[in-house]
């Protein structure tokens, strides 16, 4: 299995080359082999594999910073009898990854102003 996915092999990269809107980034890729367990790596393949189908371009790029936080939380966290990120309820997950980044001092939550400057957390 190809342990990198190349934002080239996202549909939604086709339609930001037809749309002129490819930005040149030093590294085009999401590096799956900073994930501890192959089934992980799978999973992992499927779904943003999956998100270059339904979202744009820019998105991706954006996801690509959050994953980039959560192969920091695989090599910062124990998680060495987990091969899955099924072998946990999404509960324990979010529990697990909220206290990973308030100990390194990451924001959970951001604000967000919409058009008719109401503030929101999300």
């Amino acid at each position: 299995m190809e342990n990198r996915i190349y934002y080239k092999e996202l549909a939604c990269y086709g339609k930001a080359i037809e749309q002129g809107k490819v930005l040149q980034h030093r590294n085009g890729y999401f590096d799956l082999e900073r994930l501890p367990a192959n089934k992980m790596r799978e999973e992992i393949k499927g779904f943003i594999l999956e998100r270059g189908n339904k979202f744009s371009y820019n998105t991706m790029l954006n996801d690509k910073k959050h994953y980039n936080q959560l192969i920091c939380f695989f090599e910062q966290v124990d998680l060495k009898d987990t091969d899955s990120f099924l072998d946990k309820p999404q509960k324990k997950w979010i529990q697990l990854l909220k206290g990973w980044l308030l100990k390194n001092g990451k924001t959970i939550t951001c604000e967000h102003k919409n058009v008719y400057g109401t503030i929101s957390a999300v």
